[in-house]
């Protein structure tokens, strides 16, 4: 869930440490640069400006949910601890998915929002290690890899093998088919795709019950918060200084 950033003031005079204020209340800096950080931490690539700013947008509406979360009392009882509080405050504004859907408001669901229901195409493979090229190549000495004879997805195969030979793996569009020998760290291997299944996408009457209500009243909280929090943004008193990052 993206939300626009919001600048309802103009450029107003921050310190030289405020990167935003929220109804009177500081976003530092430095803050937002630790938060930059620990986002692009394990990226092959650092975030680009419009993504800083989505940064930037997390922590406002942090610091609103925040202030909701005090101003209605929601720390009586509560640890003292940022995250918990912000994250009672998120869910009293998403509430509960009161409406009970009819067949056809899930067949809808299912529709409109594939990503969640789709089966990633799956292979069967087998995977033989070899202590060097020319072995790998010749197809001699090779150790097979223990991994199970059932057909899995990308991540399932990558848990097995490692990210390089499932990348391998799913290169090929035939099976039954033999990889080239791959390098990877001291060792090198050669994986065979005996078999593809293409990725599914199931119908509402294929998918468990109990996880399609599931999967539909999670859609029905997080569209209650967006809304609740884009109200928020829109009654508040939130100033945006100009945004720098290294």
């Amino acid at each position: 869930m993206a939300l626009a950033g919001v600048q309802k003031y103009g450029p107003s005079p921050l310190g030289p440490d405020e990167v935003a204020r929220v109804n009177g209340v500081s976003i530092a800096h430095s803050e937002w640069l630790r938060a930059i950080d620990a986002a692009n931490s394990g990226r092959r690539t650092p975030l680009d400006d419009a993504a800083r700013q989505r940064v930037l947008d997390t922590l406002i509406n942090e610091e609103l949910l925040l202030q909701m979360a005090l101003n209605l009392g929601l720390a009586h009882g509560i640890p003292d601890v940022r995250g918990r509080l912000v994250q009672a405050a998120m869910d009293a504004l998403a509430g509960d998915a009161a409406d009970t859907p009819t067949p056809a408001d899930l067949q809808d669901f299912v529709r409109t929002h594939p990503g969640l229901f789709t089966q990633p195409e799956r292979r069967r493979t087998r995977v033989q290690r070899y202590r060097s090229e020319a072995a790998a190549t010749r197809e001699r000495d090779g150790t097979p890899m223990d991994i199970p004879d059932d057909s899995l997805s990308f991540r399932q195969l990558q848990r097995w093998v490692g990210h390089s030979v499932a990348t391998a793996a799913f290169a090929s569009d035939t099976a039954p088919s033999l990889s080239a020998p791959i390098p990877v760290g001291e060792a090198w291997y050669r994986v065979q795709v005996l078999d593809i299944a293409a990725a599914h996408q199931p119908a509402a009457d294929e998918l468990p019950a109990e996880q399609l209500l599931r999967a539909w009243q999670r859609e029905q909280r997080e569209q209650n918060l967006a809304r609740a929090l884009q109200e928020l943004r829109e009654g508040a008193d939130i100033a945006i200084g100009v945004l720098q990052a290294p």
